[in-house]
């Protein structure tokens, strides 16, 4: 009797002992989440292209020395489309924060860049008549387009997964833009007018792209940015007469990049250990 009353009061610990650990919250495992605090610089590569509008037409000292009415004018106006790509490459610099716990990712960034882009297209027009017993001559139009650098300066807001960032981008960007214009008679071996502009624009650019963290402190990102310079115009003098009278061209300067970036991150938060 004694054995049989020792046992039962240690099937009925062991019982109650079984039913408290079951009970009692269990701690799920912890592991380590990629943080993105911190500063980085790296270095990048890719396409650039061009999405341009050029419009050639009589400028104000044209119209003034042939006279021209609003509607001659337009119907003197060719606008073109030129084709051009080229490679870009440069260096980048920006700064990220990420609150513990947090998917959002607050970052800037600004880089400088090299480009090949040329854009030239190159359109003959036969004699036409513009009106009011006017006529243009039979004529070609050869215009282009050169960015020979661009440099942006932007905001990122991004959604981490761990060490996947998906980020959206926005802010400045400066180029030097090179144009041209040769407008020349047919048959003549020389252009009638020729003018050309090269200077330093500012406009805007937006975007977005996708960064992956594959070690603590390098990262590779894939990007696309839109660049856009508004609308600028220039003139081409006439090179055979006096006085100098010239054909306007205006540019909508727009670009497209496409590109590939490694980035090292110097120590900021690090991956931080997290239950979840």
């Amino acid at each position: 009797m004694r054995k049989l009353f020792l046992g039962s009061i240690a099937l009925v610990a062991l019982a109650g002992s079984e039913a408290l650990a079951a009970d009692m919250p269990v701690k799920a495992p912890a592991y380590v989440v990629y943080n993105w605090t911190g500063c980085y610089v790296g270095g990048n590569a890719g396409w650039i292209g061009g999405g341009d509008r050029l419009s050639n037409y009589p400028g104000p000292t044209a119209a003034a020395f042939f006279p021209l009415t609003p509607a001659q004018v337009a119907a003197s106006t060719n606008s073109v489309t030129p084709n051009g790509s080229g490679l870009t490459g440069g260096v980048q610099v920006g700064c990220n924060w990420q609150g513990a716990g947090s998917p959002l990712v607050l970052g800037v960034e600004a880089d400088f860049n090299g480009s090949s882009l040329r854009e030239s297209t190159i359109v003959a027009y036969p004699i036409r008549d513009i009106g009011g017993g006017a006529t243009q001559s039979a004529h070609t139009e050869a215009n282009t387009k050169d960015v020979t650098w661009f440099s942006t300066y932007r905001g990122r807001l991004g959604f981490a997964a761990d060490r996947a960032l998906f980020f959206l981008t926005g802010g400045l960007a400066v180029a030097h833009i090179n144009s041209s214009l040769a407008y020349t008679l047919a048959g003549a071996a020389a252009p009638l007018y020729l003018g050309s502009d090269s200077r330093t624009r500012t406009g805007y650019t937006v975007g977005g792209g996708f960064e992956y963290a594959f070690t603590n402190n390098l990262s590779a990102k894939l990007e696309y940015l839109y660049l856009d310079f508004g609308t600028y115009t220039f003139d081409s003098a006439i090179i055979i007469a006096f006085p100098a009278i010239a054909w306007a061209t205006d540019v909508r300067a727009r670009d497209h990049v496409v590109r590939v970036g490694l980035n090292y991150k110097f120590d900021g938060a690090g991956p931080v250990v997290a239950n979840y």
